[in-house]
């Protein structure tokens, strides 16, 4: 649920080298040209990176060992009134079997999903509701609600199967949702946009279900609904009890910087990139973290754009404490400073250098940082500074940096953790 050098040189890495050419011989008897004899620059081999470049590896989102939902049923819950009702059901119906979902979900283990159908209930929807994961014995709950549903005396619920059924609930635009979570309770499109959790059925058993709540410009922001309904269920698919049993649940502990900004799921991890509405499918969905993409160096994000994919990869090599544990980070005592590489990368050439700055330090208030060079493309490296002028007092108890890669009107960021 959602709870960011020394150069080398380009006559070595990059495309602006001379082709080695071979000087013509003189005519005999002609006085030799001047210059033609071959510079030692010129004789040296023109070696251009491969695509991608040496980088640091990307995220990989990983799994804590729980289940997923390798065949999963999808069940719609919408109200009566809800003007987007016949959509929002054919949506849940069709995503399963499209090869945008195969696409986003297969290499996480899960498989095509199939539809178990609809609940229609009855309106008006409330105004106002309440979900908090964490007691789920409440029946006043949402979570709580569902389980009284699924208690085999609703004939018109279908059944839960066990780690396959997942529970899709639509709310319409007069419903507010309010969230209880570990920093407090927030509220529906102010503090989330939805989210996905479990219920407790009266056997004991965990069964997964998604929030969706109405978002966007309105009732019939139909897009806005649907982008959010297909992150929160592949997140369901692949974690579906984060509570209980957590799965495919935060990423890598080297990179646990990259979780910060809007949760370590897989979905997550895309959020805020494009949405696409995918060839052979009809409606808006966003886009899923790729393990297997990132591994190669592509844009980790499927299914990409047929664009080049470019970033600038901070080299770690130490091991910081933040709150929770040692993860992958920048160590620096404080009152000192370290030069650390950074190497750029791209899947394709790209239409020239692209810019490098430092976009942001969240809660690093006691860092100052610069670049050597702000510009580069694939094979270069930059060099990057940091120093740390006091203790760090934010809540992660490390200062998290980005950098910001931009080419035109496209970019992208690499997240990282200084600390002690």
């Amino acid at each position: 649920m959602k709870i960011a050098v020394l150069l080398f040189s380009g006559l070595l890495l990059g495309c602006h080298g001379h082709p080695l050419t071979i000087p013509e011989q003189a005519d005999a008897g002609t006085p030799p040209i001047q210059d033609a004899s071959p510079s030692p620059a010129d004789l040296t081999p023109i070696i251009e990176a491969p695509y991608p470049a040496p980088h640091p590896d990307l995220p990989q989102v990983v799994s804590q060992g729980g289940p997923i939902l390798a065949a999963p049923q999808f069940v719609a819950v919408t109200f009566d009134e809800d003007p987007l009702r016949d959509q929002l059901e054919s949506f849940v119906e069709a995503i399963g079997g499209t090869e945008y979902w195969k696409t986003i979900a297969s290499e996480y283990g899960v498989g095509a999903a199939t539809y178990a159908g609809a609940v229609h209930l009855k309106g008006p929807a409330p105004a106002m509701l309440a979900d908090d994961p964490s007691d789920l014995s409440n029946p006043d709950t949402i979570a709580g609600w569902l389980a009284a549903q699924l208690d085999g005396t609703h004939t018109d619920w279908p059944a839960p199967v066990k780690d396959s059924t997942l529970y899709v609930v639509f709310y319409p635009e007069s419903t507010v949702v309010t969230l209880t979570g570990s920093r407090g309770d927030s509220q529906s499109c102010m503090g989330f946009g939805a989210y996905h959790s479990e219920a407790l059925l009266p056997s004991g058993d965990p069964v997964p279900y998604a929030v969706v709540p109405r978002c966007g410009r309105g009732a019939k922001d139909l897009a806005t609904v649907t982008s959010s309904t297909s992150h929160e269920m592949v997140e369901a698919a692949t974690d579906p009890y984060p509570g209980f049993d957590p799965a495919y649940s935060n990423v890598d502990k080297d990179h646990i910087a990259w979780a910060i900004f809007g949760g370590g799921e897989n979905a997550d991890m895309c959020t805020g990139t494009d949405r696409i509405t995918p060839t052979g499918f009809d409606y808006v969905v966003q886009r899923n973290w790729s393990n297997q993409a990132a591994k190669a160096g592509h844009n980790p994000c499927v299914p990409a754009p047929d664009e080049v994919y470019f970033n600038a990869g901070v080299v770690i090599k130490d091991k910081i404490s933040i709150t929770g544990g040692r993860v992958g980070g920048v160590r620096i005592p404080v009152g000192k400073s370290k030069t650390v590489e950074v190497d750029l990368f791209s899947d394709r050439p790209t239409d020239g250098e692209w810019n490098v700055s430092i976009g942001s330090f969240r809660g690093s208030n006691n860092l100052s940082a610069s670049l050597d060079r702000d510009t580069g493309r694939n094979g270069d490296k930059l060099m990057l500074t940091i120093t740390v002028n006091q203790p760090n007092t934010g809540r992660f108890g490390a200062g998290l940096v980005t950098l910001v890669s931009t080419l035109g009107n496209r970019r992208t960021t690499w997240p990282f953790f200084v600390g002690q």
